[in-house]
């Protein structure tokens, strides 16, 4: 997709500093007089939200349009996090009303999540009541960036929870335009892509200077274990998850989940049903894979098996929150894992981990069509087949040959609309 015309007018990121924390610079404006609040029958004592106390350049009308839908529909689908039933109503936004900083943020952060969901969702009367907000979307951002980089600088809040989540509420880019790519569906049909609206998130871009700044606060404060907020740590870690799987890098920082459960606790659950699997997955043992690879397929194809129990009722006891934690965990496990080297037999690790990124960023952790690298991934996977010519060397096993029809059916499909998509449509006919 093509960057905003905003984007490529903001000023460079400042990280001299003595924290070593990029930031960058922006301006203040005062606002105008609005009308009365709209939010205040949501939630209790909105009306006392400070506007006058953190002036920007937002009009406060927009204000209240923003934070009407962080309450209306962003919030109720916050997902519970250990004891506490909604982190965001019950810390976050209370913790925001002390801090114009993070205040600022949560607003700019649900303007772009509404003008976003409208765009991928085509939902018009969504994109009609935010389109005014455009305009002043880049000065409100170099308002927001201005208060943060004041906490920054300030050492009793440089690293405090209130500053992590402002920087947090940044760590995708605000700034967009109206694009026929936000139409642009994924290659495949997954349910529950709306889970921790990840639709939404991975159709907005990436802003690596500020998951840097976020990550060295981090390191700064002692790591995600230090951060105490409920429900903050478990977000930090599922949005720079996101940002990595989108980028196809290794996610900086380590696997949070929302329940508190520990990662082995949550894959001894995940796990509980493969025993029925064991012999469609035993193929997977023969191939010369690596093992962490190996396991992450096994823990992949059983996330599969849940999200049908799921969906289809046949456990109840599953909720949304631990299937959340299953799937960032798997996720998480999966881009920790770098391109593997080797050739001949020893490129069927890289093959596999190709394919199987494919397929969990189109089933298992389904992002959205309009930044997913489908393209991406499907021209690599094709060039290391063919400089390894595995097609004519792939090993003869029992159930072998449907993992790699299974590797070119996923790359077929996720070439679609390129010259590749052919090329795995010729080698599929050569084999079936």
């Amino acid at each position: 997709m093509e960057s905003s015309t905003l984007d490529s007018d903001l000023p460079p990121f400042d990280i001299n500093i003595s924290s070593g924390i990029p930031i960058s610079t922006g301006a203040v404006e005062t606002e105008e007089e609005t009308d009365p609040s709209e939010i205040t029958h949501i939630y209790p004592g909105a009306d006392l939200v400070p506007l006058d106390v953190f002036p920007s350049s937002l009009p406060r009308r927009l204000v209240r349009l923003a934070l009407s839908y962080r309450f209306a529909i962003m919030t109720p689908r916050v997902l519970p996090s250990r004891n506490v039933s909604n982190p965001y109503l019950q810390y976050w936004f209370p913790m925001s009303l002390n801090d114009q900083a993070t205040f600022k943020a949560i607003v700019l952060s649900s303007l772009s999540h509404e003008r976003i969901n409208g765009l991928i969702s085509a939902n018009m009367a969504s994109l009609t009541s935010t389109k005014e907000v455009v305009p002043y979307l880049k000065q409100y951002y170099l308002d927001t960036i201005t208060s943060i980089n004041e906490a920054l600088h300030d050492s009793a809040r440089a690293t405090a929870d209130a500053t992590i989540l402002a920087v947090l509420m940044m760590v995708e880019k605000p700034l967009l335009q109206d694009h026929n790519e936000w139409s642009k569906r994924s290659p495949f049909q997954a349910p529950l892509h709306g889970l921790q609206w990840l639709d939404v998130h991975s159709a907005r871009e990436p802003n690596l200077v500020h998951q840097m700044g976020l990550h060295k606060i981090i390191s700064l404060r002692g790591g995600l274990a230090q951060v105490k907020t409920p429900g903050l740590a478990a977000a930090a870690f599922y949005r720079v998850l996101v940002n990595s799987t989108l980028l196809l890098s290794p996610p900086p920082l380590p696997f949070v989940a929302l329940s508190g459960q520990n990662a082995s606790e949550i894959e001894n659950h995940l796990l509980l049903g493969t025993m029925n699997l064991v012999n469609r997955l035993n193929v997977l043992n023969k191939l010369p894979l690596e093992s962490e690879l190996r396991q992450v397929m096994h823990g992949l194809r059983a996330y599969t098996a849940n999200i049908d129990d799921y969906i289809s009722g046949r456990s109840p006891s599953y909720s949304p929150q631990a299937m959340c934690d299953q799937r960032n965990l798997v996720q998480y496990h999966l881009m920790s894992i770098g391109p593997i080297a080797g050739t001949g037999l020893g490129a069927i690790s890289e093959v596999c981990r190709l394919a199987t990124i494919i397929y969990s960023i189109g089933v298992t952790f389904p992002l959205s069509g309009v930044r997913a690298p489908f393209g991406t991934l499907a021209m690599t996977l094709q060039s290391e087949l063919e400089k390894n010519d595995l097609l004519n060397n792939w090993p003869i096993l029992e159930h072998g040959d449907i993992l790699f029809l299974w590797i070119l059916m996923v790359g077929g499909i996720a070439a679609r609309d390129s010259p590749g998509r052919g090329w795995f449509i010729e080698c599929l006919s050569e084999i079936i």
